[in-house]
């Protein structure tokens, strides 16, 4: 039995330098195997293929993802299971920076960044 969650959604954009205009494409990303498919309207663009540069961390809005040299900015969630899924993603902390402890806390903060885990800095 499938996952109800197994496929992704983004509406996306990216510009057309043959047409000279911004073409807004959909983004579909599919947990099981970590393959992605681009459709224009109704019609297939790509076929769903492994892609090993986009991964799911690559997956928010707002950020861009180069498929086929084709930059792809992502605008939002195609759908509200999308949204739902990654949002139960999201890691969210804070980071305050005293003025003698700056260089450290920043250095702290890109690394908590990186592992993704919730944790407060006090300066």
């Amino acid at each position: 039995k499938k996952n109800a969650m197994s496929v992704l959604g983004f509406e996306g954009e990216w510009f057309d330098q043959v047409s000279g205009l911004l073409q807004s494409i959909y983004v579909k990303f599919f947990l099981d195997d970590n393959t992605v498919e681009l459709l224009t309207g109704k019609s297939t663009f790509l076929k769903r293929i492994f892609y090993p540069d986009v991964t799911i961390d690559d997956l928010y809005v707002g950020n861009s993802i180069t498929i086929y040299n084709r930059l792809i900015v992502l605008k939002k969630f195609a759908n509200t299971s999308t949204e739902d899924y990654m949002k139960s993603r999201e890691v969210r902390f804070i980071c305050v920076i005293g003025s003698k402890g700056l260089t450290s806390c920043f250095a702290q903060c890109v690394l908590l960044a990186k592992k993704r885990t919730n944790y407060e800095l006090e300066g």
